[in-house]
């Protein structure tokens, strides 16, 4: 009987393609194709001819043999679950780029004519629908093909297919950087006119995207690229083009115009110069205007002079100003074409087109005949300015006739004193309709610090006193003059605080940069004189002095900021920061007037709490939760320095009976602040809590929420007291049933009865455990949180520990079984893959359920799955090579770690599991990935 070979695999067959394809014989290629059987050789034989030297001998075999069939071309494909999209490459295509780039060197006609025979063929497909195979992997091969060829082999089909390659579905980046970096300068460099006109087309199409409210023009090459390639080779174009390629910028600008009227206005387009701009310079609209002029710019006036000339004439200010902007650039050839356009109106009187016209008065009035500068003071007088007053026109007039003095006209000169006389304020932003300073956003001061602490402390509250602001940009303002306040008073607190009755008279503005101040500077750890501090605040809060009487009464006029609660907030973080840290706190013989400030705040704030959005943090922003914060930071400082008051009560009386009042009828700050500080308050006082408990919870729905909020944001302990506390009154399962806003409460409600799990306050067999409600609820996202949760305890994993993890992974195990369909179980089934860090073996149940997790690897993370296997390998080679061979039956993980992966292999082999590994070398060897070939080899040797 007669024996067959067994089918090779692929790293077998690899080692015969690695010989074969060093010399083409229709022997060797008969072979070869018959290895083309065993799955990935055929990509892999292609790849290897890329590299052999000598490898066009292969390629009219391969192409008779209809291997570069334009139907071969592969489609993209949608992967599964999540993962959107896969680009095949077409290995063929590949070495038909080799071929190209070799043949630049050998100059072989008859390998060009075949590679130019084979692309045309492919780009020119279509399919039954008459559509195009839309592969950008492909079409990227093919631009750089035509890199390659002589330019009089590029045509109107070449063209017609870049211009759909550059509307692929799946991103045109590296097809275009190679147009514009490779294809079109070479072009350039040929003089192939009638090309570069037609590509400039088509690389300046745009499309219309829509942006909120707005539409937004973006070219149909990203704006970088397109910046780059006009940077690089506005002056090849021009020379070869000349204004023909101008119009095709303006022909695009015009088409949008048409659309929406206001754009390329001077709102948009502030200068026609390379200057600051409020959009990118990136942006379509100020690319095409940049081309256009760079264009002109490049070419010979003289034969623009029309183009020009017809700008000029255009109805829409932005052809206008192109045209002005290249007269300016090509004055001694394009003058006339300026002062023949405005003889019957004024040009000023377009305030659209001051900056250009600007600039050519500037660069240019030297060269102005007398006729042209009366004309020109003509304008100046007689434009509508939009300023009515007499000065401000004045000053405007100045403006144009300021860039005029150097022609030294005595009928300038004479305008200019008459306007200086009216108006001799300087002129801000000459030439400009609308500017970016870039000192915009800061404010000035009139006064130094420095020059502030040479001043006593008396002058320098009669200097805050007597300061007026001026409304003129870049004069001193009142902010900039606090900006200086405060930052000296954060430097050198001891001076202010000396005597700080000169400032008891100032306005509430000046109160809180004072009080900001000695915040900032208590923080940087300074000291100051606290009992004059206090005495200060009083004189501010306390109804009984003379200063602020009516402190309490004041009304904030909406729209206004609000200094009287801004002002009760630095007093309580005050007080709050100077008892927070025994190291760095007040003396103890203030504790009883800061108790007194603190219920002054107390008892007459207002809650400022307005808007119930993003609820945590508009608390921790607002007064009353300063002033709660203030009053148990206090509390504890109190009793720190008490250590005989009683374990049972060390709160202070007047603060706990304030609180307690505050328990029948109170905000949302208060109840959030009573959850933040639970368990300070149990310190202070443990029977008050439990007394108070259903008080503190039993509340309408919005304060339950503040009081749990302000508990889980907070409490990063867990201790068996409070634990049972909260869960016999409900809270924890009322948080457990509550969607909080922010993902992170619900994360630390999971977390929490996650620690009473694995401290064996809770168990998985008590069906009304709050873990069991967990599992029974099957809510994804506490789900998720327990897997990742839990995963985190593998640095200090404990033999309690890791007894509740398998009980609790089979739990988890089945629910995903049950839902295996839904991709959020299934990205809970891969996280599950790191609870291998929490179990010593892998037992056969344990095995079985990670067969489940290795189905659902991302795509693109698949290192941490080697680095968790490779720990336990040693124990289970042959499990975790079963469930790597596992993973790959269903995907091959993009290879980003080859170490972690090779690592893996390695190991396997040393551990006897020759046939798994051989296995996995080849399923990687024959999806095109190589790096395994060599491990391969080295332990199959004969």
């Amino acid at each position: 009987m007669k024996m067959h070979n067994p089918k090779p695999n692929f790293n077998e067959a690899s080692f015969k393609i690695d010989i074969l394809v060093n010399k083409y014989t229709p022997k060797n290629w008969s072979k070869i194709k018959s290895y083309f059987k065993v799955e990935g050789i055929k990509g892999y034989f292609f790849e290897k001819i890329s590299e052999i030297i000598n490898s066009s001998q292969w390629l009219k075999p391969i192409y008779k043999e209809g291997y570069f069939k334009p139907e071969n071309n592969p489609h993209p494909y949608e992967l599964s679950g999540r993962e959107g999209y896969k680009i095949p490459y077409w290995p063929e295509v590949k070495y038909l780029e080799k071929m190209a780039v070799e043949n630049v060197k050998e100059e072989d006609k008859e390998i060009e004519k075949d590679i130019l025979e084979i692309i045309n063929k492919i780009i020119s497909y279509k399919n039954e629908s008459s559509k195009r195979i839309d592969n950008s992997r492909t079409d990227l091969s093919i631009i750089k093909i035509l890199c390659t060829l002589p330019t009089n082999n590029i045509n109107d089909l070449h063209l017609k297919f870049i211009e759909e390659a550059l509307n692929t579905r799946w991103g045109n980046h590296l097809f275009a950087r190679t147009l514009c970096k490779e294809f079109i300068p070479k072009l350039i460099k040929d003089q192939a006119k009638n090309l570069l006109l037609r590509l400039l087309e088509i690389i300046l199409i745009y499309r219309k995207e829509i942006k909120g409210l707005t539409d937004k023009y973006k070219s149909i090459i990203e704006e970088y690229i397109l910046n780059d390639f006009f940077d690089k080779n506005k002056k090849g174009i021009a020379d070869l083009c000349g204004e023909e390629a101008s119009l095709i910028g303006i022909k695009q600008i015009g088409e949008i115009l048409k659309k929406d009227k206001y754009e390329f206005d001077i709102h948009s387009i502030w200068t026609i110069k390379d200057e600051r701009q409020p959009r990118s310079t990136d942006s379509y609209e100020y690319q095409i205007v940049r081309f256009v002029r760079d264009i002109y710019e490049q070419s010979n006036p003289e034969t623009s002079k029309e183009d020009i000339s017809i700008l000029l004439n255009k109805k829409h200010s932005i052809f206008k100003r192109i045209a002005i902007h290249v007269i300016n650039h090509h004055y001694k050839n394009l003058n006339d074409l300026f002062w023949q356009v405005w003889q019957d109106n004024n040009p000023l009187d377009n305030y659209q087109l001051k900056p250009e016209i600007y600039e050519l008065f500037k660069s240019n009035c030297t060269f102005f005949n007398k006729e042209q500068i009366m004309l020109i003071i003509n304008w100046i007088n007689t434009q509508d300015y939009k300023e009515k007053g007499k000065e401000a026109k004045a000053l405007r007039k100045r403006e144009w006739l300021e860039i005029l003095i150097s022609t030294n006209n005595l009928k300038v000169l004479e305008e200019y004193e008459k306007n200086k006389k009216i108006n001799p304020n300087p002129i801000t932003y000459p030439g400009k309709v609308i500017w970016m300073d870039k000192y915009w956003d800061k404010d000035v001061s009139p006064i130094s610090s420095e020059e502030l602490l040479k001043k006593t402390n008396e002058q320098i509250s009669q200097y805050l006193i007597n300061f007026k602001e001026e409304k003129f940009l870049k004069k001193p303002t009142q902010k900039g003059l606090e900006d200086t306040l405060r930052k000296s008073i954060t430097e050198n607190p001891d001076k202010y605080t000396e005597d700080l009755e000169p400032f008891f008279k100032l306005s509430l503005s000046y109160h809180r940069v004072i009080l900001q101040g000695l915040n900032s500077a208590w923080r940087e750890n300074k000291s100051f004189y606290w009992e004059n501090v206090f005495e200060y605040i009083l004189a501010i809060i306390d109804p009984k002095n003379n200063n602020y009487q009516n402190f309490w009464e004041l009304k904030h006029e909406k729209g206004h900021y609000n200094y009287q609660n801004s002002i009760i907030s630095e007093i309580a973080n005050l007080i709050h920061e100077g008892t927070k840290n025994d190291d760095h706190a007040f003396d103890k013989k203030h504790l009883l007037v800061s108790e007194k400030i603190l219920l002054l705040l107390s008892q007459n704030a207002k809650s400022d709490l307005n808007n119930l959005d993003d609820l945590h943090i508009r608390i921790i922003n607002s007064l009353k939760y300063d002033i709660f914060s203030a009053m148990i930071s206090y509390s504890l400082r109190y009793a720190r320095i008490h250590p005989g008051l009683s374990k049972e009560d060390r709160w202070k009386k007047e603060i706990k009976e304030d609180f307690t009042n505050r328990l029948r009828n109170e905000t949302s700050e208060f109840y959030f602040t009573i959850g933040q500080y639970f368990l300070n308050l149990n310190y202070l006082n443990k029977e008050w809590i439990q007394k108070n408990i259903n008080n503190i919870f039993q509340k309408e729905e919005l304060l339950r929420k503040s009081f749990t909020i302000g508990f889980f944001a907070y409490s990063n302990k867990v201790y068996l007291e409070i634990y049972n506390l909260l869960k016999e009154n409900n809270i924890l399962l009322y948080a457990l049933n509550c969607k909080f806003s922010e993902r992170h409460i619900n994360e630390k409600v999971i977390q929490y009865i996650c620690v009473g799990y694995l401290e064996g306050w809770e168990e998985l067999e008590d069906p009304n455990s709050l873990i069991s409600k967990i599992l029974e609820d099957k809510k994804e996202y506490q789900i998720a949180e327990v897997v990742r949760f839990i995963k985190m305890f593998r640095e200090n994993l404990t033999e309690k520990v890791k007894q509740k993890i398998k009980p609790l992974w089979k739990r988890i195990f089945n629910m995903i079984f049950e839902n295996e369909e839904k991709s959020e179980f299934q990205n809970i089934a891969v996280e599950l893959i790191d609870w291998l860090n929490l179990v010593d073996d892998i037992d056969e149940d344990i095995f079985n359920w990670l067969k489940l997790s290795v189905k659902y690897i991302d795509q693109y993370n698949p290192g941490m799955v080697y680095r968790t296997f490779c720990k336990h390998i040693d124990k289970n080679p042959e499990k975790i090579g079963k469930l790597v061979l596992e993973m790959l039956k269903y995907k091959i993980p993009a290879i980003y770690e080859i170490e972690d992966i090779e690592k893996t292999i390695e190991s396997l082999y040393s551990k006897n599991q020759k046939e798994i590994a051989n296995e996995i070398c080849n399923i990687y060897g024959k999806n095109g990935y190589y790096f395994l070939k060599e491990t391969f080899e080295r332990h199959n040797e004969a």
